[in-house]
């Protein structure tokens, strides 16, 4: 999650700096707030950790931990907190909802696809696909026709 309204300052670094326990506390907040927008993701909350902060206005690094058999997925998750974060008039902290991202293991970054958006892009892609497959047949069709009408004017009548 991206902050764009804050500045990162050194003392973001140190967990135990006022600023840090501060901003984790707004942050904690907030993300709890998005997902009460949802009843079904809400209950199964357990909890929310900040595990820290970087550079790049101000970046969140964070765990939503969900309730054992909760049945809630991370895209659920992560859908709520994006619709909330869009609808946020206030947004104090200037959440990028475009940042909000789900990771399933620490070694993931946030641009790797989930296997969600992998279907999804495969699924434009095939669209996009079939029409310039499409697109291309017509064109050679067209061409062939034209090609067929010429050669059928040019070619001389015999008379006897």
């Amino acid at each position: 999650m991206t902050l764009l309204s804050l500045t990162f300052t050194n003392d973001l670094n140190k967990p135990d700096s006022n600023d840090y326990q501060d901003l984790a506390v707004q942050v904690s907040s907030l993300i709890l707030s998005y997902l009460e927008t949802s009843i079904p993701v809400s209950s199964q909350i357990a909890s929310v950790t900040i595990l820290g902060f970087r550079r790049g206005s101000v970046i969140v690094d964070y765990v939503i931990e969900m309730a054992p058999s909760s049945g809630v997925t991370s895209s659920q998750v992560q859908q709520v907190l994006f619709n909330a974060a869009e609808a946020d008039v206030n947004n104090a902290l200037g959440v990028d909802s475009s940042s909000l991202c789900q990771k399933n293991n620490a070694g993931e970054s946030c641009a790797m696809p989930t296997g969600d958006v992998i279907i999804t892009y495969a699924i434009i892609g095939g669209a996009a696909g079939g029409t310039v497959v499409i697109l291309f047949i017509f064109v050679i069709l067209v061409c062939c026709v034209r090609n067929h009408n010429s050669r059928k004017e040019e070619t001389p009548l015999n008379m006897d």
